[in-house]
Order: structure tokens, then sequence, then C-alpha cells
């Protein structure tokens, strides 16, 4: 019995924090993709413990990974592409600063890139909107990584602060 409860309080160490319930933004544009296109994400298995291993690994300044995948999108019948970068920018607030917006008038793509800086880390948000799927990426990455990148890109560090 005592071994049962050690591996149960062992599996929610390790899952629990991979779940990423502090990250209002992220949840939130996740849910204007659902509603607008009346779909829900996949859900991938082993996700959590591939955050989990993130972490372990200490790939330098990395500390969170967040994907949600949608498939089989409806065609964009009356949904244009500017409601969509709408919704998405009014999800995320006035903290998240747009670094690229891609759009395809062709086929109907869409690529947007955010940033939340802070001093000590910066959280970039990227979303992928094509003709039958969408993309939503959450990463967090340390400042000072950034710093070490920007001041020699052509070395790849494995420091960690």
């Amino acid at each position: 019995m005592k071994r049962r409860a050690l591996v149960l309080v062992l599996a929610m160490i390790v899952v629990v924090p991979c779940f990423g319930g502090g990250d209002p933004e992220f949840h939130a544009v996740v849910k204007a993709i659902e509603a607008q296109y009346g779909v829900h994400h996949m859900r991938i298995p082993f996700l959590g413990f591939a955050t989990f291993c993130l972490k372990i690994a200490q790939v330098p300044g990395a500390s969170e990974l967040k994907i949600a995948v949608f498939d089989d999108l409806p065609r964009a019948d009356g949904m244009s592409i500017e409601s969509f970068q709408e919704s998405v920018e009014s999800s995320l607030g006035g903290a998240w600063k747009p670094l690229v917006r891609v759009r395809s008038n062709d086929d109907n793509q869409l690529t947007l890139i955010y940033a939340n800086p802070s001093d000590k880390e910066v959280r970039a948000l990227i979303i992928c909107l094509q003709t039958d799927n969408a993309t939503v990426v959450q990463a967090k990455v340390k400042a000072s990584q950034i710093r070490k990148w920007i001041e020699k890109p052509d070395e790849i560090t494995h420091e960690t602060d």
C-alpha cells in the first residue's frame, strides 16, 4: 500500500507541473480557436512527460513548452483571417507584442508570432493556421540565454544560469 502511495505521489510530481495552469493566455488562444472553428485540440500523448524531460535535460535557457494541435478544421466559409487574428490578439492582451505576421491570401494561411518579454524570461507564442489545421506553440526561454545567443550566434552554448 505504501508503494502505491509513493508511486502516486511521484506521478503527481512529474505530471502536474506539465499542465501549465498558470498560463491563461495560451489557454485563451486555444479556446478562441476551438470556439471559432467548433473543434477541440488533439490530445498529444506524453507531451507532459516531454516537457518534464525538457526541464531535466537542461536545454540552455528553455524552461517550458506547450503545444496544441488542431486537425480537420472546417472550411473558412464566412470566417476571415482578420477575425481570427483579432480574436487571438484580444485573447492575449497588451503584454504580448507582435513580432511576425505572415499571411497568404491564396490559400488562407496565417502565421503569427508574439513575444512577452520580462527581465528574466521571454515567452514566445507561435500560431500557424493553415487550410485544414492549426498549431499553437508556446515556449519560455531565459532572457540571459537569449543575450548569449545574440552576442555569440555561431556558438552553441550548453551553459545554464
